[in-house]
């Protein structure tokens, strides 16, 4: 008896699948109605996210998001002025929302963290890793994690992504080094030093001295490749390590290392010259050059 229960139990669940599977793709399909798209927005959101999660992440992922809906309403699939495709994305992105808010705290960390692992497009994994970073979080994530992190076979975005989570997260001096790492295989330095400096924004006075000697020659050595000398390409990052040191702004409302922005030599036409912000990035390199012999790392 027990047997034949099992059987049915795991007919009804593939049933169920399917019915879910057919009622995305009617979701996902150009040209269903708005109405019908709207009750079908309804009743998938009451599925639980193994049964819809991974359905949602492959719509949302297909397009990108430019159309601005109504706020009052938000419901941009129902309105006529939408693209199609925007219809579908925010169609699924409501569906992907009601079912993970509704998910208890830190039940998805796993099942997330098991996803981007998967042999999945390089844009739906980064979903699952950004649904982890800003909401869903806690450390049975953290073993895929370091798996991604250090996997040097895999794209360095998510490699740096799954750093980023884990200083963010788990333990910033812990690993640190691995975040440099995985920085280290992007190739291109703009993106680099970009991703660099997101990766360790608000860390300062949270980490050891030794892990600030980490940011810090890191940090310096990615702005002295993005610096041309003439358009204050670093600008952001010099700002961001001088707030790591501790530099106190020259005036309130201003970051670390820029001059004084209403002097009248940097007044342009339509704002700031670009000597403002190179300025801001040469002063950062002279504090650099000046102070360095303090940071120097252990071994």
């Amino acid at each position: 008896m027990r047997a034949i229960v099992l059987i049915l139990a795991s007919i009804a669940t593939g049933f169920a699948a399917e019915n879910t599977q057919a009622l995305f793709k009617e979701l996902a399909t150009n040209g269903t109605p708005g109405a019908r798209r709207d009750e079908l927005v309804a009743k998938l959101s009451a599925c639980t996210f193994s049964e819809v999660g991974t359905l949602a992440v492959q719509a949302i992922c297909k397009s990108q998001a430019g159309y601005i809906y109504n706020t009052m309403t938000r419901k941009p699939w129902l309105e006529d002025g939408c693209p199609e495709s925007e219809r579908i994305r925010y169609a699924a992105g409501a569906i992907w929302h009601a079912v993970t808010e509704r998910a208890e705290a830190g039940s998805l960390s796993e099942p997330l963290a098991r996803l981007s692992l998967e042999d999945r497009p390089e844009g739906e994994r980064m979903f699952y890793l950004n649904a982890l970073f800003y909401r869903h979080y806690d450390q049975r994530a953290k073993a895929a994690l370091e798996r991604l992190a250090h996997d040097e076979a895999q794209p360095p975005e998510i490699g740096v992504k799954a750093a980023e989570i884990l200083v963010q997260k788990a333990d910033a001096n812990a690993y640190m080094h691995a975040l440099i790492e995985a920085c280290d295989r992007i190739k291109d330095a703009l993106p680099r030093s970009e991703r660099f400096r997101f990766a360790t924004e608000r860390l300062a006075g949270k980490i050891s001295a030794e892990s600030k000697k980490m940011i810090l020659n890191y940090g310096f050595a990615q702005l002295t490749h993005i610096d041309d000398g003439e358009a204050g390409r670093g600008y952001f990052l010099a700002m961001h390590l001088g707030s790591i040191i501790g530099i106190k702004p020259i005036r309130d409302g201003q970051g670390a290392f820029a001059p004084d922005q209403r002097l009248q030599q940097y007044q342009g036409e339509h704002g700031l010259k670009d000597s403002f912000f190179q300025d801001t990035v040469n002063n950062a390199q002279e504090w650099w050059r000046k102070n360095k012999k303090d940071y120097v790392q252990q071994g």
